[in-house]
C-alpha cells in the first residue's frame, strides 16, 4: 500500500522484511502518537490530503490484468479488496475493508473516530486507564504499539507455539519456519485459542488499545 510507512519505520530490527516490502529513503514525518511534524507536509509518506470535502479527496486508478484470473476461483468477479488501516500497521482481514469491482468508479467515505488521552492519565496503571502509551508496551517486531500490531504478534506467537511455524504473512525472523498448506488447520485452531477469553493464550496477549 502506498500510504503505509516504509519498512525501516514500521518494523523492528528483528523482522526479516528483505524483499517483502519496498522501501524508500524519504524522511518519515508522521508517527501514531504525535501525528505529522508540520501542517504543510504533503509529499512524504504517509500521504496527507488537504481536507475532507469534495475536490480534496484522494483518487486512485487501479489496473487489473484479468487474464491472470481464473473464473472458476473468482466466480466471474474481478476487482480489488480495499483494506483501510493505519500507516503504522500491516493490512489484515480484521481491518475495515470493502470490495471494489473492476470497470467501475467507486467512492468510499471514511468517517474516522478520534479518541485522545489526557496527559494526566499517563501516571495511571494501563489496565485502569484502558490503553497503552507507545513506550509502555514494547513489541518484538514493530516499532509502534497499536492494538492491531499487538494482536498480530499474539497470533504469530500462538501459531509458532502450537504449530512450530508461522504463516508467510506474519512477522518472523530468518530462522523461523514458514507454515505450509498442511498446517492450515493448526493455524486456524491456534488463532481461535489466541482470541478465546477462556484460553490462557488469550491472557498472554495483553493487548489494549493505544493511547493517543
Amino acid at each position: 500500500p502506498g500510504n503505509r510507512l516504509y519498512r525501516e519505520s514500521i518494523f523492528s530490527f528483528l523482522y526479516n522484511h528483505d524483499r517483502q516490502v519496498e522501501s524508500c529513503d524519504d524522511d518519515i514525518i508522521w508517527s501514531p502518537d504525535r501525528g505529522y511534524r508540520g501542517k504543510n507536509v504533503f509529499k512524504s509518506s504517509p500521504w496527507r490530503i488537504r481536507g475532507g470535502g469534495y475536490g480534496q479527496d484522494a483518487q486512485f486508478t487501479l489496473n487489473l490484468n484479468v487474464i491472470d484470473f481464473d473464473d472458476t476461483c473468482f466466480f466471474g468477479s474481478h476487482g480489488f479488496e480495499v483494506i483501510l488501516h493505519s500507516p503504522a500497521e500491516l493490512p489484515t482481514l480484521s481491518h475495515p475493508s470493502t470490495y471494489v469491482h473492476a470497470d467501475r468508479s467507486t467512492t468510499i467515505k471514511i468517517v474516522p473516530e478520534i479518541k485522545t488521552t489526557k496527559k494526566e492519565l499517563r501516571k495511571w496503571n494501563p489496565k485502569l486507564r484502558g490503553c497503552f502509551f507507545d513506550d509502555e508496551r514494547p513489541l518484538q517486531y514493530f516499532q509502534y504499539y497499536t492494538e492491531k500490531n499487538c494482536d498480530l504478534e499474539c497470533e504469530r506467537n500462538a501459531t509458532l507455539y502450537h504449530c512450530g511455524c508461522v504463516p508467510f504473512f506474519h512477522p518472523r525472523t530468518r530462522d523461523t519456519p514458514v507454515c505450509g498448506n498442511e498446517k492450515y488447520n493448526c493455524y486456524i485452531e491456534s488463532i481461535a485459542k489466541s482470541i478465546d477469553p477462556d484460553s490462557s493464550s488469550y491472557h498472554d496477549c495483553n493487548c489494549l488499545p493505544a493511547c493517543f
